[in-house]
């Protein structure tokens, strides 16, 4: 004859399972954290007004701030942002200034995404031949 699931015996195993759906979400964020280190294209999120909340490594290499430095800054600061506003959803070619103040030629694809009612902009940027400076939308 089977024992009768017990309260007790419930709430260890709602436990596990809650410790086993933790491990999985870390997993994989640590799946995604590790494939946007490695990524040699930049990665910016920005919120709806431009405050940049992400970069990835690639971005400090290549543009040459700190984290500290661009974080929490609006994303018209390294970006033409006249040529990006309002831009979702696709891509183009523009300029991204370094720290260092040059301006060099980039392509970037612009997207969305909401998350919590909350609009985030998601740009994929890598750094174009150097003869393309004029803007063209693709």
């Amino acid at each position: 004859m089977s024992e009768a699931p017990t309260i007790e015996r419930l709430r260890a195993l709602s436990a596990e399972l809650d410790e086993q759906e933790k491990a999985e979400v870390l997993r994989r964020e640590r799946e995604v954290y590790l494939l946007l280190n490695a990524l040699t294209d930049m990665v910016v999120v920005s919120n709806d007004e431009g405050i940049i909340r992400f970069a990835n490594p690639a971005t400090f290499r290549v543009l040459g701030y700190d984290p500290s430095s661009l974080l929490d800054t609006n994303i018209c600061d390294i970006l033409n942002c006249p040529e990006i506003s309002g831009k979702v959803n696709t891509s183009l070619t523009t300029v991204a200034k370094t720290k260092s103040g040059e301006l060099i030629p980039i392509h970037m694809y612009i997207g969305s995404m909401r998350e919590s009612n909350i609009q985030l902009i998601i740009s994929i940027i890598r750094r174009a031949p150097h003869d393309t400076t004029s803007s063209t939308q693709r």
